[in-house]
């Protein structure tokens, strides 16, 4: 294996709060407790052309952005990113290639 692979072993990345071995848990686990992620209904939000918005009922929402201009959401809504937002007081910003799920 390339050396430069060591950041991506399970010991690296369970130790990453950040990396995707920690969040699939995260998402596993609010998928189960959370209704709205159950069956049920979806309404597309309106948004740009290069963002994904979706809610489902009861309380969710997800944003994908896909564009270069960030999309900015309430800090106290979010359950879970993809990566780490950038976060602005009160609010986060989502950037491009990055998803939000949000309670809403």
């Amino acid at each position: 294996m390339p050396s430069n692979w060591a950041e991506w072993t399970v010991e690296s990345e369970q130790n990453d709060s950040s990396s995707f071995f920690t969040l699939y848990p995260t998402l596993l686990a609010e998928r189960h407790a959370n209704p709205a992620l159950g069956a049920g209904t979806m309404t597309w939000n309106e948004s740009s052309d290069e963002v994904l918005d979706f809610s489902r009922e009861p309380g969710f929402q997800c944003i994908v952005n896909f564009g270069a201009e960030k999309v900015t959401v309430d800090a106290d809504a979010v359950i879970a990113s993809s990566i780490p937002l950038d976060t602005q007081g009160k609010t986060v910003s989502v950037g491009r290639d990055q998803a939000v799920w949000l309670r809403v």
